[in-house]
Formats: C-alpha cells, sequence, structure tokens
C-alpha cells in the first residue's frame, strides 16, 4: 500500500470522526437550550394569576408550550447551530488549504463556489415557494 494511500484514509477516518463528535456536540447543545426554554417557559405559566388557570384547560397550555418549543429548538437553534460549526469547519478547511497549497486551493474555491451559486439560484424559487405555502397554512384556522 502506497504512503500517500494510508495517510489520506487516515485523515478521512480523522475528519469523519471529528464531524461526528461535532454532531453530538450540536445535538446535545440544542437539546440543552431547548430543556432550559421549556423550563422558562413552563415557569412563566405557572406563575400566572389563578384565573388563568382557571379559564384555561392545562392540556391545552401544555400541548402549546411543548409545540412552541419544538418548534424553536428545531427551526432555529439546530439550523443556526449547524450553520455556526460548519462555517467554523469551512474556514478551518480553507485556511489549511490555503497553508498547504494556495493557487490549487483557490482554484477549488472559484470552482465549487461556483457551483454552490447555481444550485442556490436554482433552488431559490422552489424554497421561497414552499415558505410561502408553510406560512398560509399556518396561518389558517
Amino acid at each position: 500500500m502506497y504512503p500517500l494511500t494510508v495517510i489520506f484514509v487516515a485523515a478521512a477516518a480523522v475528519a469523519g470522526f471529528i464531524r461526528l463528535a461535532l454532531l453530538w456536540a450540536n445535538n446535545r447543545l440544542t437539546i440543552a437550550m431547548g430543556s432550559d426554554l421549556a423550563v422558562k417557559a413552563y415557569r412563566n405559566t405557572l406563575y400566572q394569576p389563578y384565573v388563568f388557570h382557571t379559564s384555561n384547560n392545562s392540556s391545552t397550555l401544555i400541548s402549546a408550550i411543548i409545540s412552541k418549543v419544538d418548534n424553536v429548538i428545531y427551526r432555529t437553534f439546530a439550523p443556526s447551530l449547524t450553520l455556526i460549526s460548519s462555517a467554523i469547519l469551512l474556514l478551518t478547511l480553507i485556511a489549511t488549504l490555503l497553508v498547504i497549497d494556495a493557487e490549487v486551493a483557490l482554484t477549488a474555491a472559484v470552482v465549487l463556489g461556483g457551483m454552490y451559486l447555481v444550485i442556490t439560484q436554482l433552488s431559490r424559487k422552489t424554497l421561497i415557494r414552499n415558505g410561502q405555502e408553510a406560512a398560509q397554512a399556518i396561518a389558517k384556522p
């Protein structure tokens, strides 16, 4: 076996383990933030005046809190953390590639960046349409 092959396989394995650890940490942090948010939401609900509790069904309140907290966790926290961690990983990779071979790194960045922009432009209309449909579905009673 060639030494470069062994180095490549080892680097790919290490990168996979790092990505897996990053995914685990993101999920753990997202769930912890969601738990804190849920505790605060329940606490705020419990400290409402007595009249509030007598005029509202507790199962409806609990269901609403769970639904809202889940929306915040999975539609805000998780994507935000994924974006931040991916940006950090991307910057680290770019810096490493620039140190190794700047010309190849810049060429690869232009090609991959161009492909990314094309894909983004092609999927943008679909994403906007789906977002509008989702907003209308939520707005309907």
